[in-house]
């Protein structure tokens, strides 16, 4: 499919915009560049091109199990090894199984590997040549994901935003992406929506997760009619708009929009905050060199979403009137984190709170709030706020009193100023909610200790490297806890389990040292030859 029947598949006024910049840079470093502009622009040259069969077909056809999103398009179910499929869900299978269903054109169901985390796959992350893409991202890479779908007369994905900066390369196919410019956030029309996410067990034909995706609603998915020909007609039911209303948004919003084309070997950057939509089209074209190619027919595509800087969101939150935006703050709050700024991260986050938190505004939510009051919580900590940072936490559980996480951090807070009674109170609770976390069982182990509860505190140290035998922190603790009572053996083993997990922990080495040392000096002594 073309770049001209790609277009025709959005609305009439976007099919006028200009196209995104093209660059080629000419090294790793001048990539950078492109990411300081805050603007979207299609990357030439940081991936081989479409004549380069690069694409790992081996590794595609292997038996791991992967998540496919499957959608029975009749009202029949859809037999799936023998089960019934009567409703959209995720459903894991083989690859090879996975890949059969997205080349099936029996139109009994639509089939789209959404967002694969390249972690799960990484023989196949190892085999691709993405270490330009992954150097634009750098350290503050989030998630590095696949994506493939088949050619179902397009494949859209309707007008949304994300809150990270996104790279997203071009395998196989092409896309025709729509952007819009986060200052017109308030005509592009965002408002809270429920999502729900199913999962399929083939095995016992069973679902699960009938709940929010996530712990809250979403506000990131925009009711906005932007395809021509009913991929996003849902959208329009919901929004309760006339056709009317619609199309005058929409040419409203015309002079702002752009187009972006994207080819085989070709990196889009779509900085974070800015609304988009694709169209995809499917791979048709064979050679001998990819006749074994099982991505034939689809449209393949790996993304990275990532912080690096905080360009995207400086930029935009500045040029534009954002004060009814809170997820924008929320967004620009976690950049800075990740980029180390704990005070402005700050500022973010209260400004996310005091719009979440406000029952007479549009944005009013509880689980929101929380989530914002509490991190405002963690970078008060960090800017040594103690007493601040207890208030927010307790804030937060009033806000939403079934979470763990409030009680965990304010647990810690306490411990901290002496407040052994109150901190073991809010740790237990934190347990009661969450049973596997293991910050919280260390966490009430240094309590116990601290109360010469000496059981206890024994318990809760060897529950924590139980729910997390993986966490080097763990055993560390349950060392210092066992050197600490004069169990040496016992110490040594733990300070060993920690350097195991973690070779390079210089402290715990030191600690591991000093201890044997200890315990052979010990072992002399209770052996002392008349």
């Amino acid at each position: 499919m073309a770049r001209t029947e790609l277009l025709a598949a959005f609305a009439a006024p976007f099919r006028g915009a200009p196209d995104c910049d093209i660059v080629t840079p000419v090294s790793a470093q001048e990539s950078l560049k492109v990411l300081e502009t805050a603007t979207p622009a299609v990357v030439r040259g940081a991936v081989p091109g479409p004549d380069a069969s690069w694409l790992p077909f081996g590794v595609l056809k292997s038996n791991r199990t992967v998540a496919i999103a499957v959608n029975p398009t009749s009202v029949a179910p859809l037999k799936l090894q023998g089960r019934s499929l009567v409703r959209a869900a995720t459903v894991e299978m083989s690859m090879v199984d996975a890949l059969r269903m997205l080349h099936d054109q029996s139109r009994r169901h639509y089939a789209y590997m959404s967002s694969l985390p390249l972690t799960e796959v990484p023989e196949l992350k190892e085999a691709m040549p993405l270490q330009r893409v992954a150097y634009m991202a750098g350290n503050g890479t989030q998630e590095a994901n696949l994506w493939i779908n088949p050619n179902i007369s397009g494949m859209f994905s309707s007008a949304h935003y994300d809150g990270h900066d996104n790279l997203l390369v071009q395998l196989r196919g092409s896309k025709l992406v729509l952007l819009l410019p986060p200052e017109a956030h308030e005509e592009i029309g965002y408002t809270f929506r429920d999502e729900r996410a199913y999962s399929f067990d083939i095995e016992t034909a069973t679902f699960h997760g009938h709940t929010s995706r996530g712990l809250a609603p979403t506000e990131n998915q925009a009711a906005l009619h932007v395809f021509s020909h009913g991929a996003d007609n849902h959208l329009l039911e919901e929004s309760l708009e006339t056709l009317d209303g619609m199309e005058t948004r929409l040419k409203a919003l015309a002079p702002r929009a752009r187009l972006c084309y994207l080819q085989p070997g070709e990196t889009l950057y779509i900085p974070a905050l800015w609304t988009h939509a694709v169209a995809s089209s499917s791979y048709s074209a064979r050679s001998p060199e990819t006749a074994e190619d099982d991505t034939h027919g689809l449209n393949v595509a790996v993304n990275f979403w990532f912080y690096r800087g905080t360009q995207s969101f400086e930029r935009q939150l500045f040029k534009a009137p954002q004060a009814g935006w809170p997820y924008a703050q929320y967004c620009r709050a976690e950049a800075m984190v990740h980029n180390n700024r704990p005070e402005e991260a700050a500022h973010a986050y209260a400004a996310a709170a005091s719009l979440y938190g406000s029952p007479s505004g549009r944005w009013f939510d509880q689980t929101l709030y929380h989530d914002a009051v509490l991190n405002l919580g963690l970078m008060l900590s960090r800017l040594g706020l103690p007493l601040e940072a207890e208030h927010h936490y307790k804030q937060a559980q009033h806000a939403r009193p079934s979470h763990w996480a409030s009680y965990s951090h304010l647990g810690r807070a306490l411990n901290a100023r002496g407040e052994l009674s109150e901190s073991a109170e809010n740790f237990q609770m934190a347990l009661s909610l969450h049973p596997q976390d293991a910050p919280s069982y260390l966490g009430l182990g240094v309590v116990r200790a601290s109360q010469r509860r000496q059981g206890e505190a024994a318990y809760a140290f060897e529950r924590a490297v139980g729910v997390s035998p993986s966490d080097a922190t763990g055993y560390d603790n349950l060392g210092v806890y066992f050197e600490s009572i004069h169990r040496l053996p016992e110490a040594a083993a733990a300070f060993d389990a920690a350097v195991t997990l973690r070779p390079s922990w210089e402290k715990v080495a030191r600690s591991r040292r000093r201890v044997r040392k200890l315990a052979k000096v010990r072992l002399k002594s209770w052996n002392v030859t008349p």
